[in-house]
């Protein structure tokens, strides 16, 4: 996720900058005001930069209510806590994941529905088979598809 920070103080937006990194953001800008921050974003989305930017107060002070309520009514914006921002990364990574293992178990099924088995009946093969070995679907579905690439 592509930010702009929005610190007033020297040593804060340092401190942000390190946890903003730490969380996976990208920091595309510091600025001292939240204002700013979005006037820096809406001028890049302007330019037809990759990616949203989104102007971020990730600081635990409390923004200014004028620039809070100004923030609320720009596009894209959206103000969160840094442990917001932690969650939103780890949550994608959670969704990527299970997006892969999902990709991976439909591949195998198509595998097994290729050798004249039924939809249901190849994903009961399979549940069956990491039930009685005691491994999750993902490494019985690489299996198959690893064995299918020997043949």
């Amino acid at each position: 996720m592509r930010v702009v920070l929005a610190e007033d103080d020297a040593e804060g937006l340092s401190r942000l900058q390190a946890e903003a990194a730490t969380a996976n953001l990208e920091v595309v800008g510091a600025v001292s005001t939240l204002q700013q921050a979005i006037e820096l974003a809406e001028a890049g989305a302007e330019a037809g930069s990759d990616g949203a930017t989104i102007p971020a107060d990730i600081d635990t002070a409390p923004a200014d209510a004028t620039a809070t309520a100004e923030a609320a009514t720009a596009e894209p914006c959206i103000l969160l806590s840094l442990k917001q921002a932690r969650q939103l990364t780890e949550q994608l990574e959670e969704i990527s994941g299970k997006l892969a293992n999902r990709k991976l178990i439909e591949k195998a099924k198509g595998l097994l529905m290729e050798r004249g088995l039924t939809e249901e009946q190849a994903f009961g093969r399979m549940r069956r088979i990491a039930m009685n070995s005691r491994k999750p679907l993902r490494e019985v579905a690489e299996a198959l598809i690893m064995l299918e690439s020997l043949r």
